[in-house]
């Protein structure tokens, strides 16, 4: 796997991780090298409402609803050249609020958005792209990443395409394409995003718990890494009953790949984890001193969740000081 992907399965894990612990930003977590698992936290402007608009409109494009506020044309004309000249590659480019503000009033800003995302290779150019076409959920954008979904003959356009759909999965299509992603997809890079990509239901179906779990199960013994890392994922949001959920964390908690360990801690906090044989392998993690203090930090703050003996308690804050000691060279 390539240094980059590499990232992106620490960054999904991590996200989780905040959803349910703390904020990863209090403890430096989050690096410009994962920005994208952060969920556009640069950009984050889409609520409920949003999305929910943004759903009626792929089903129904001529009843759509325009809730963004009303921009003029000499805004429109200023976004266009603020988008030409922003440098993509800064790690928080000047001007997005004109340009979110702008993206729903203006087609050839969304296109000339669309295509430059699609010309660029992996990178922060790429990510910032992505953040910025993600973070509204607009029709014609969605609509774009279905058909470059589809693209059967190439695999990149399907990765780019999985990538931009994270905030739109809930859609009934969309949730289509991605889930014959999951149970289709031949090339590494595309499976991973589009396991990314599936959303987390409040409420499992149990056809299509039928379909999907056995399959993320069988995934999380891939050979590549991300897409082991975001099965397990995706597994503690699909498998409530936990058929193969708690045999598969405790496996890949010892996973070569730190991401992949990564991911499953983040597993059991999804799922709300808190066996004692979990508990018991989680505190041989916290105290190997193989393992990096960002992992160690993750699990130190997962045991939090546990509840502890009188010695298991001792461990956990002797761990806390050694960690988190205020005069811990940075």
């Amino acid at each position: 796997m390539t240094k980059n992907t590499s990232h992106i399965s620490k960054l999904y894990s991590i996200k989780y991780l905040i959803l349910s612990t703390i904020s990863a930003f209090s403890l430096g977590l989050i690096t410009s090298k994962a920005i994208d698992t952060a969920q556009a936290i640069l950009y984050e402007q889409k609520n409920t409402a949003n999305i929910t608009v943004a759903n009626k409109e792929l089903d129904n494009p001529s009843k759509a609803t325009d809730i963004t506020p009303k921009v003029s044309a000499n805004e429109l004309i200023q976004a266009n050249k603020i988008f030409k000249t922003t440098d993509w590659s800064a790690e928080q480019p000047e001007g997005i609020k004109e340009l979110l503000a702008a993206m729903p009033h203006s087609l050839e800003l969304r296109k000339k958005a669309l295509q430059r995302y699609r010309e660029e290779r992996e990178g922060k150019i790429k990510t910032n792209l992505r953040q910025l076409l993600m973070a509204q959920s607009l029709p014609d954008v969605i609509t774009s990443a279905v058909n470059w979904v589809k693209q059967t003959d190439d695999a990149m356009a399907r990765t780019d395409g999985y990538k931009l759909l994270n905030r739109a999965a809930e859609h009934p299509e969309v949730h289509a394409v991605i889930k014959q992603g999951i149970l289709n997809e031949s090339n590494s890079f595309a499976l991973a995003a589009a396991i990314w990509a599936l959303s987390s239901p409040n409420v499992v179906d149990p056809a299509e718990v039928q379909t999907l779990v056995p399959r993320l199960h069988t995934l999380t013994q891939h050979a590549n890494d991300d897409i082991r890392a975001a099965s397990i994922q995706r597994l503690a949001d699909w498998d409530r009953s936990k058929k193969y959920l708690t045999q598969d964390v405790q496996r890949l908690l010892s996973d070569s790949v730190e991401d992949v360990r990564i991911a499953a801690i983040g597993a059991t906090s999804i799922a709300s984890m808190t066996n004692d044989t979990l508990k018991h392998q989680l505190f041989i993690m916290l105290n190997d001193i193989k393992q990096t203090e960002e992992l160690r930090s993750i699990v130190h703050m997962q045991l939090s969740r546990f509840g502890l003996s009188t010695v298991e308690y001792a461990a956990y804050q002797a761990a806390q000081k050694i960690l988190f000691k205020e005069d811990k060279p940075k």
